[in-house]
């Protein structure tokens, strides 16, 4: 096998070339050289065999590619020709996985290196790219995990999706700035790039361009971007400060994901849509405010912001989508504007989440929006709100004082269970409203309560277990107590409007100070076996004077009969 080789010393120039032999070329001094040794690194020496050509014969010219001798070679040389025809192309994956490669060096004249060419050449540090390659294929140099610097030429204007994907020591790259297409993860996971100038002339930021270049410290997005691509500065851990550019109407999914120092962020006036998950797992964000003029948000769009402690939604919002904040443990405030519900499970797992305010326009709560925020006291609802779902404010157990606007007319099952602090609360009084089942169970420190006309029914265990009601009033209106709706007050006395219709099995069963109840009903409801507490343990049951003989032969009222009287 024929080797290639040069060695200079003082007195002689000894080469092997293929095909021609040894040559020797003497200086005069060193008539009398002798026992020469000449010791080569194996890895140095570049056979014949090590290189790979294929003729392209629509283009007179030739491919290259790794030979079968090429593995375990840190330094390969490509020629200008071969067999009297130019070498223009770095065949697709010709190099890949050569992962002994340190060094090549490729001849002016080559014009296209072509796609995942040099893809897991992970020992390659060195790579001269001629000015006479105008085109380098996707993934060219994926994987170079020793590659620190290059510079592309002039003449290539689009740098291929994932060019430089997994390059982890690559620490600047030089292109020109005519450059007019970055395509999608080109610089991906280049974990050690410090800097990079983008082109005045591109027009987007690809999904995944950047993501992962995590000791990049700032970057100018030029003017002419108009797009924003999935994740294209994903964990970018270092990035301090970045201001996005007029122009830019969409922000997409996890685009800051990971961005943990990323506490200056300036977002557009034109902005107008946030898509899902768009601000997901951004940790840097400590106070942030989406400008006027957004539409929608989508769901899980500022879900596992492990640093925000205050958000703003504009008036402008239409559209929110689920999740919206969920798992977010540092978030204390929120103020909500727009025309959209608040959705389903919005600031679920939101603990520290002290305060929210809903603005006017507000149609409705979502089920479970506000579940297990167990932090907020402090709500403010507007007076457009229509309904509150079931588990709306579940377990919210730092809520003290609640007003709910007159115009709801549904509060959902377990709407507020467990709100173990609740000690005011005021019901809507204008629409025909429902409360319901344990819509308000377990609010143990309820004292004093109104039940307003407009409710017509009390649902099931709606205040189950309130024992910290000690004055009940029932108003003109309601028509039906359910079952254990008020099971365990601490009410002394009871009275019921002349609009009672029916009170369910275990209403006010077990009440223990209950002792007195007033009924204004002529028509003697219809109660269950045990609505009331037993009769050794009431008082007087007190009816209008004129149906007292109408309760006392209604079967339902048989059990109470001798506690019945007239007033």
């Amino acid at each position: 096998m024929l080797y290639s080789f040069s060695l200079a010393s003082l007195h002689a120039q000894i080469k092997i070339l293929p095909g021609q032999g040894i040559q020797q070329k003497v200086a005069p001094s060193a008539t009398n050289l002798k026992n020469l040794s000449i010791v080569v690194p194996s890895g140095d020496i570049q056979p014949d065999t090590a290189l790979s050509f294929t003729y392209a014969a629509q283009w007179f010219s030739y491919y290259v590619a790794a030979g079968e001798d090429a593995g375990g070679l840190t330094r390969l040389v490509v020629p200008s020709t071969w067999e009297g025809k130019p070498v223009r192309y770095v065949a697709n994956e010709g190099f890949a996985g050569l992962d002994s490669l340190e060094e090549l060096v490729l001849p002016e004249g080559i014009s296209m290196i072509g796609r995942e060419a040099f893809r897991d050449c992970s020992s390659l540090v060195s790579v001269r790219i001629p000015e006479t390659v105008n085109s380098i294929g996707a993934g060219a140099f994926q994987g170079c995990t020793q590659l620190e610097r290059i510079t592309l030429p002039d003449r290539c204007r689009i740098i291929p999706q994932k060019a430089f994907s997994g390059c982890s020591s690559l620490e600047s790259i030089s292109f020109s700035p005519l450059v007019r297409k970055i395509e999608a993860a080109a610089f991906e996971g280049c974990e050690s790039l410090l800097e990079i100038v983008l082109p005045a002339g591109i027009t987007e930021i690809p999904a995944s361009m950047l993501s992962g270049c995590s000791s990049l410290t700032s970057l100018s997005i030029p003017a002419s971007v108009a797009s924003i691509d999935r994740q294209a500065f994903m964990d970018c851990s270092s990035l301090e400060s970045l201001e996005l550019p007029a122009g830019i109407t969409r922000i997409r999914e996890e685009t800051f994901k990971g961005c943990s120092r990323l506490e200056d962020l300036v977002l557009p006036s034109t902005l107008r849509h946030v898509d899902e998950g768009a601000f997901r797992g951004f940790d840097a964000a400590i106070a942030l405010t989406i400008p006027n003029g957004v539409t929608s948000i989508e769901r899980e769009a500022f879900a596992d912001c492990a640093r925000m402690e205050s958000l703003v939604i504009p008036d402008s919002v239409a559209v929110l989508g689920d999740y919206l904040c969920k798992d977010s443990p540092s978030l204390k405030a929120v103020i909500l504007g727009g025309t959209a519900a608040v959705p389903f499970r919005a600031f679920y797992g939101c603990d520290s989440l002290e305060r929210a305010t809903l603005r006017e326009g507000i149609p409705s709560i979502d089920d479970a929006a506000f579940q297990e925020c167990r932090s907020l006291r402090l709500l403010n609802l507007p007076q457009t709100l229509g309904s509150i779902g079931d588990f709306a404010f579940e377990n919210c157990i730092s809520l003290v004082n609640l007003v709910i606007p007159d115009l709801v007319g549904s509060i959902g099952e377990w709407a507020f269970h467990g709100c173990s602090s609740l000690t005011s609360l005021q019901l809507p009084r204008q629409r025909n409203t429902r409360i319901g089942a344990q819509a308000f169970a377990l609010c143990g420190k309820l004292d004093n309560l109104v039940i307003p006309g407009n409710i017509g029914t009390v649902g099931d265990m709606a205040f189950f277990s309130c024992v910290g009601i000690r004055n009940l009033q029932i108003s003109e209106g309601v028509l039906a107590i359910a079952e254990a709706a008020f099971k365990n007050a601490s009410i002394a006395s009871l009275s019921l409007p002349t609009t009672i219709r029916s009170v369910a099995n275990n209403a006010f069963y077990p009440c223990p100070n209950l002792k007195t109840i007033v009924i204004r009903a002529t028509a003697p409801p219809n109660i269950g076996g045990a609505s009331f507490p037993p009769r050794w343990d009431l008082t007087s049951i007190k009816v209008p004077v004129g149906s007292l003989a109408a309760y006392k032969a209604n079967q339902n009222w048989g059990w109470y009969q001798a506690l019945i009287t007239g007033y």
